[in-house]
């Protein structure tokens, strides 16, 4: 009988320390917390399209900047590439190995290594965010200016952007990001 009362009190221990166990039990992470509606937080590459399309050489007409990466080979660039901003101001880009691998032959199957001009950060940078205008400065002092739409788990920035055609002249066109948030 009491051996019986010895485990009746042990049960009746570990059903009210479990839940203190377990409160307490906290998953370590680095990334900011998501703040709904805003652009802090972490984002990943879905699409970068040019409006209207450039005539290059290469490739003919292009549009969709996404796919040509994808097809010069920065696949996984693109899939591993993360924009992080953080709520203090600052924000940087997780810059992976892949990205920073490459060769600089045009051969259809290359992937390019200058990924970093066309993308907001190129590695660390300061941003601020007035009504629908995403300013970021990087640290070399270039200053960029999107129209920025935020979306759920998704953020569109647009820019204008002058981009060298066939002939040489420069075109204007419309650069259009999508992210996802991570």
């Amino acid at each position: 009988m009491k051996k019986r009362d010895h485990y009746r009190l042990l049960s009746w221990a570990l059903l009210i320390a479990l839940p203190l166990w377990l409160s307490n039990c906290t998953k370590e992470t680095n990334r900011p917390a998501v703040v709904p509606g805003s652009i802090e937080g972490s984002w990943k590459i879905a699409s970068m399209t040019v409006n209207p399309a450039v005539e290059t050489n290469y490739f003919g007409k292009i549009d969709d900047f996404y796919q040509l990466l994808v097809n010069l080979g920065a696949e996984s660039c693109l899939q591993e590439l993360t924009f992080t901003f953080d709520s203090n101001g600052t924000a940087s880009a997780l810059n992976p190995i892949s990205c920073q691998e490459g060769d600089d032959s045009i051969d259809g199957k290359e992937r390019i290594d200058e990924i970093n001009e066309i993308t907001p950060i190129a590695d660390e940078a300061q941003w601020s965010m007035k009504g629908n205008k995403l300013t970021i400065i990087e640290s070399d002092g270039s200053v960029e200016t999107y129209d920025t739409v935020v979306h759920g788990n998704t953020v569109t920035l647009s820019s204008q952007k002058d981009i060298e055609g066939v002939n040489g002249d420069m075109v204007q066109t419309t650069m259009t990001m999508v992210l996802t948030r991570t």
